[in-house]
């Protein structure tokens, strides 16, 4: 249905009688401006042109994957005063107790990072003249764009924390860093650096906690979209890509 079919079965269902309206203009300023009742709840044709946008609108919001998802999780803040992330170190390692021993005390230290609850968003207006012209289908489109620009904003802004490599609150060092033990070798995605990237994340040591290392595997490669496909060559290979037929290293 267009706009004008759609106003003019509305004010079938309210009463009005439109039939002297013939302009399709006339006939969307009419029901823009009657209400009524449609089905068991008040609502008028405003209401649905909203009802149809809304769902435009998340169409829009799912209708592209966002690999954010992927590496991070949902949290929810009460306000837009600062909040805290905090989380604990493992615990130390555990010595060997002799006979009549004392058990020695264990530790665990604490770390938090600052985060602030932030507003997204821009006005979209659909003009009267769009509705009248049922123009490109603007009362669909248009917030459907709009869904998915805001679909974008979570996944820039979790990148965001990743590209910028800003200082954590708690040591006052980037998060990739040498003093992390986090940066491995710069060099392109092969055998040799994911390699040495899976040692480091195995590596890992908190602090206070364990001194041995954390043991932790690698569960996903985040790489730039121009590298998409030799990540994907080099997780499904089953030999090394870059050696030759006569040295077929697994």
């Amino acid at each position: 249905w267009t706009r004008a079919e759609m106003a003019r079965a509305y004010s079938r269902t309210t009463g009005d009688d439109m039939r002297a309206l013939a302009n399709k203009d006339q006939l969307v300023n009419r029901a823009l401006q009657v209400r009524g009742v449609v089905g068991l709840g008040p609502s008028d044709f405003a209401s649905l042109l909203e009802d149809i946008a809304t769902k435009a609108l998340l169409i829009g919001w799912t209708e592209l994957p966002e690999t954010w998802r992927q590496i991070a999780r949902v949290g929810s803040l009460p306000d837009f005063k600062q909040a805290t992330r905090a989380g604990l170190s493992e615990f130390s390692d555990l010595e060997r107790v002799y006979e009549n021993g004392e058990y020695k005390r264990g530790s665990m230290s604490d770390r938090k990072e600052p985060l602030t609850l932030g507003t997204y968003g821009k006005l979209g207006a659909i003009s009267r003249q769009a509705i009248v012209n049922d123009d490109l289908s603007a009362l669909t489109s248009t917030p459907r764009k709009m869904g998915r620009a805001a679909n974008r904003v979570p996944g820039d802004l979790v990148y965001a924390v990743l590209t910028a490599n800003a200082a954590l609150t708690q040591d006052s060092v980037t998060l990739f860093n040498a003093a992390h033990n986090n940066l491995g070798t710069g060099g392109a995605i092969s055998v040799t650096t994911v390699s040495e990237m899976r040692a480091l994340m195995k590596k890992q040591t908190d602090g206070e906690g364990a001194a041995n290392g954390l043991n932790i595997p690698m569960s996903r490669l985040i790489v730039p979209v121009a590298l998409e496909d030799t990540a994907m060559v080099l997780a499904a290979s089953e030999f090394d890509p870059a050696s030759t037929n006569n040295s077929r290293a697994p």
